[in-house]
């Protein structure tokens, strides 16, 4: 009698570049669970440390537009959690090309009503991205609190602030990795990306000194990029995932990964939307207090209560951390 012994179908393109997303992402969550220490939840580790960096200034007003802001990002998130909140691996699949966008506009949209709540308000994704690396970075938790700098293609170059691991050159395909160097690979990540898009505006707006335009991105072209681009942070990674789905490629997200990769993924992604939702919300919290956020999220829970506990549950949970610190 023989054995047969299938061959796994050779990784496409697209099929690897989800999978390596999908690992750096599933390497962040577990990096956040790190650094909130053993025997802490992370939500509680992390509103703590964000609650370290108490707001300057007098008490702030949760306005209208604020609170309608949030209950945007409050919605989006709900979106997002529709294939979690059911377990359905088929849901997950298919969610999986909107997911980014949804993730993104639900940290956007809670970081756009931190700004009007603070007084500085912040209305396009610049804007909330400079204010982000300025000024939230640093009172940020977890991943979040993670900025890099230099030439993501000379590793001797790049910095991390704070130097969670020492910057190393892997594939992303690996899985065996330490925590830290999957957030250092998702920042290195997205800063190749953002070179990449910046190049193509670099060679129209430049000619040759014969008038003729550039094909190749010259050194002091890459360098002129290079000095005009701030830190890189968390902030920026989840808009460039968001950027690349809807205006770049979908290939990666049609993919026939298997359903461990989607679901590292899909939970990385959630994660990245609660914990980022988590940080302006404490900061909310901090300068209207929290009854006036508690009040916002019993109003929109009251909203969906149809559909059952679950709409509000990642919501309520964070307002309950918060609660316990802040409060």
């Amino acid at each position: 009698m023989s054995i047969s012994f299938e061959t796994p179908a050779p990784l496409t393109a697209g099929t690897a570049k989800f999978i390596a997303i999908a690992n750096v992402l599933n390497g962040i969550r577990r990096y956040a669970r790190v650094a909130a220490g053993p025997g802490t939840a992370t939500v509680n580790a992390e509103v703590a440390h964000i609650a370290g960096f108490p707001p300057r200034g007098p008490r702030r007003e949760l306005t209208r537009d604020a609170a309608s802001l949030l209950r945007i990002a409050w919605q989006t998130e709900l979106t997002a959690r529709v294939g979690d909140a059911f377990d359905d691996p088929t849901l997950r699949r298919a969610a999986a090309q909107v997911l980014p966008v949804q993730a993104y506009y639900a940290v956007f949209s809670a970081a756009r009503a931190l700004s009007l709540v603070g007084g500085s308000p912040t209305d396009t994704h610049r804007k909330v991205h400079d204010d982000f690396e300025s000024q939230r970075v640093r009172r940020a938790a977890g991943p979040w609190r993670v900025a890099l700098a230099g030439d993501p293609d000379d590793i001797s170059s790049c910095r991390l602030t704070p130097a969670v691991c020492t910057m190393t050159k892997f594939n992303p395909m690996e899985l065996s990795r330490e925590p830290a160097e999957y957030v250092a690979a998702a920042l290195r990540m997205t800063r190749r990306w953002k070179i990449e898009a910046a190049r193509e505006d670099w060679l129209k707006k430049n000619k040759r000194p014969n008038g003729a335009g550039y094909k190749v991105l010259p050194t002091r072209g890459r360098e002129e990029i290079l000095g005009r681009m701030r830190r890189t942070t968390m902030m920026d990674f989840l808009y460039e995932l968001r950027r690349r789905t809807n205006y770049e490629t979908v290939d990666e997200y049609g993919s026939d990964a298997d359903d461990d990769a989607v679901q590292r993924f899909h939970r990385g992604l959630l994660y990245l939307a609660d914990s980022g939702l988590l940080l302006h919300e404490t900061q909310v919290a901090q300068y209207a207090g929290v009854r006036a956020l508690s009040d916002a999220v019993t109003e929109w829970s009251a909203s969906v209560q149809r559909m059952g506990p679950w709409a509000a549950e990642a919501v309520r949970g964070r307002l309950t951390a918060i609660t316990q610190v802040v409060g």
